[in-house]
């Protein structure tokens, strides 16, 4: 049997697509496993330290240019007073007004990184912790039908009943498919917003520079033409023209959106259709007990229960039946008309803390006289299966 790892260890190039889903069904004990959102957010990252890079080398070159001015300010001191004051203030400037305002983004920028680590570390968590929870039941399940296909001598209990644990299963499928699906959903609202973030640090830029302009620009003619060529070269950029330029080299989104479209990942999985996970018979019957009539959702299980639901018939509901009647040990009487009654212990209420249950009868309706006798043909399968089956040899082949 190959080792089975936990999603973060196994990542696909995204390709700018986002990656496919990932799939491993060699053994009973292997599951399904979908690629995590990682990528994406690294490729987030990359680009934000890109642009924390710019914003840094204009810090020291504001820092550098404020420098010069105090340095000139010095040298023309004993030449003219005026120029003195011109370079006095253009360094004041700098430091007070377009200093603070790079350093306000440097600060967005770190956070915006920590916020997408922090995401970049929680969403895969809670995948593996849902896919590990999937991968144990899977094993119970496979566990569970070799047993049933080796044959026992003791009953099959209700907790180990390859029906209900294809139920789970089923659940926990659906369950890891859904926190997947919110993820990749997250990463897409990220994505989305990561546009107008970098829009944002683009204005914030081009703001700064204009201000730098303002405050050079009174001095020499040609510092004021190589800062207004600096000026009017931020200013022909689009604020998306950076992110369209990105995505046109990685030749597609990061991230698929075609991939939240899905409704469920998976459709199949080890021992999904073992015979011992079909019912011999599934439908509504209405039950009188305790002088109450219920309409309800019953089945007839290979391993010898008659199970009872709630009306809806959906996936969290199939997990703990409201009604569990072991067959093998219930008296079943004749089918009259359209009902049929059936007496024993109902398992799904058995306290644990108290081995003394009481036997109650349970009074079945169909809608008809055949399918009353059809539920009842099914439970005297049911016991005769389960009949031969404890009785069988421990080495027997079941058929």
């Amino acid at each position: 049997m190959s080792a089975i790892k936990p999603p973060g260890e196994h990542k696909q190039q995204l390709g700018g697509l986002g990656g496919d889903i990932m799939r491993y069904c060699s053994t009973d004990e292997e599951t399904i496993l979908c690629s995590d959102s990682i990528e994406t957010i690294d490729i987030l990252l990359e680009r934000l330290r890109a642009w924390k890079h710019v914003c840094e080398y204009l810090c020291s070159y504001v820092s550098a240019t404020a420098k010069a001015q105090k340095s000139q300010s010095l040298e023309f001191e004993t030449i003219l007073k005026e120029m003195v004051k011109v370079y006095s203030v253009a360094q004041g400037n700098l430091n007070d007004s377009v200093l603070p305002m790079l350093e306000r983004l440097l600060k967005e920028i770190k956070s915006e990184a920590k916020q997408l680590k922090a995401h970049r570390s929680n969403g895969p968590h809670l995948i593996e912790k849902a896919w590990r929870a999937t991968q144990k039941h899977i094993i119970l399940l496979a566990k569970s039908t070799r047993s049933y296909d080796a044959g026992t001598k003791h009953k099959i209990e209700q907790s180990h009943d390859p029906y209900l644990l294809r139920q789970g299963v089923d659940s926990r499928l659906h369950e890891q498919a859904m926190k997947e699906m919110n993820d990749q959903q997250e990463n897409q609202e990220i994505q989305e917003s990561f546009l107008w973030f970098e829009m944002h640090i683009l204005q914030t830029v081009q703001c700064v520079l204009a201000k730098f302009f303002q405050f050079m620009g009174g001095q020499l003619d040609h510092l004021h033409a190589m800062y207004g060529d600096i000026l009017g070269t931020a200013q022909l950029i689009r604020p998306d023209l950076e992110w369209l330029k990105f995505v046109e080299r990685k030749n597609a989104s990061p991230l698929n959106p075609e991939a939240l479209e899905r409704s469920s990942v998976y459709t199949t999985f080890p021992n999904k259709d073992h015979r011992a996970t079909k019912p011999i018979i599934e439908g509504n019957l209405i039950c009188q007990s305790h002088g109450i009539n219920e309409d309800g959702y019953y089945v007839v299980t290979r391993a010898g229960y008659l199970y009872g639901f709630g009306r809806e018939n959906n996936l969290n509901q199939r997990l703990a039946p409201n009604l569990s009647l072991y067959l093998p040990n219930c008296s079943i009487g004749s089918v009259d008309d359209v009902e049929f009654n059936v007496r024993g212990v109902d398992l799904s209420s058995r306290n644990p803390v108290n081995p003394f249950y009481t036997t109650y009868e349970f009074i079945f309706k169909a809608q008809s006289a055949d399918e009353a006798e059809k539920w009842h043909s099914a439970m005297d399968e049911a016991i005769r299966q389960t009949t031969l089956f404890l009785s069988a040899p421990r080495d027997a082949e079941v058929a």
